[in-house]
């Protein structure tokens, strides 16, 4: 993690003189391995470069050395019988990074990954095949998430990278999270148009709707869903996490609804006395 505006705003310095952010404790590094710069990185679980990037350049080989590599292939026709055999010894399960952990058409081997991510997520087998199924983190449907999905949500759990990088079966699920691509107080910040109180109501509320709107009838696929409340909150608080005065609406059901006199956001508001 690289010393920047925008992790200063949320590092703070504690009483013993160390760099916290969150739960973690950081230590300053005079100079990153690749670019020399200096950086802060947890304390116990010490990294030699300021980010991922310069992890990952560091990898490659140099200008020199790729040099010499292409000097020494001047000239070099390999033939189809070679070019096939050189991509059969690295295709499949023979790949270098295969390791088990994926099957056909890049979807997640079950077996594979569920001692990792099952530790986070709640994980099952797809009936009848090898692939690994998650809940989604908004509507709670079971899904087959791709193995570069898994990846990503597993690197941010262990700090590697930037924001949560949550689960979702699909862009329209990812969109209407609450939580997605939110940060501590950003400029602009905007309440989103999901409203509904706890993530676990939505879910089965959504779950028991099939997860589709009931007044237009359009589902999770073709457009957002939101939990809506019947009985306002603001007006009746014992009802908030009754399942029974909620229903699975769409975005535009949902905006047509509390557009209504009587239903609109600044009826439902507490009047202060």
């Amino acid at each position: 993690m690289k010393i920047c505006w925008d992790n200063l705003e949320s590092v703070r310095l504690g009483r013993n003189g160390a760099f916290r952010k969150g739960t973690a404790t950081y230590i300053e590094i005079d100079s990153c391995k690749t670019c020399g710069e200096p950086y802060l990185t947890i304390k116990c679980r010490q990294s030699k470069f300021c980010s991922i990037s310069c992890m990952a350049s560091s990898r490659f080989p140099t200008k020199e050395t790729r040099k010499r590599i292409s000097i020494a292939n001047i000239g070099k026709i390999r033939s189809i019988e070679t070019r096939e055999k050189i991509s059969k010894s690295v295709s499949g399960s023979l790949h270098p990074n295969y390791k088990g952990r994926t099957v056909d058409g890049g979807l997640t081997s079950y077996d594979g990954n569920k001692d990792t991510l099952g530790l986070y997520e709640d994980v099952r087998k797809q009936d009848g095949t090898e692939i690994l199924e998650v809940k989604c983190t908004y509507c709670g449907q079971w899904y087959a998430p791709t193995y570069g999905e898994i990846s990503h949500r597993l690197r941010s759990i262990n700090n590697l990278n930037q924001g949560e990088c949550r689960l979702y079966c699909s862009e329209n699920c990812k969109q209407a999270c609450p939580t997605y691509g939110q940060k501590m107080y950003p400029k602009g910040f905007k309440h989103t148009t999901s409203r509904e109180v706890s993530p676990y109501l939505r879910k089965m509320v959504l779950e028991r709707d099939n997860w589709t709107c009931q007044i237009c009838g359009k589902t999770i696929e073709e457009i957002q869903l939101h939990c809506h409340h019947m009985d306002p909150v603001a007006q009746n608080p014992m009802f908030q996490n009754d399942m029974d005065s909620c229903v699975t609406l769409c975005k535009i059901c949902h905006a047509m609804v509390h557009s209504r006199r009587g239903c609109r956001y600044v009826d439902l508001q507490c009047k202060r006395g």
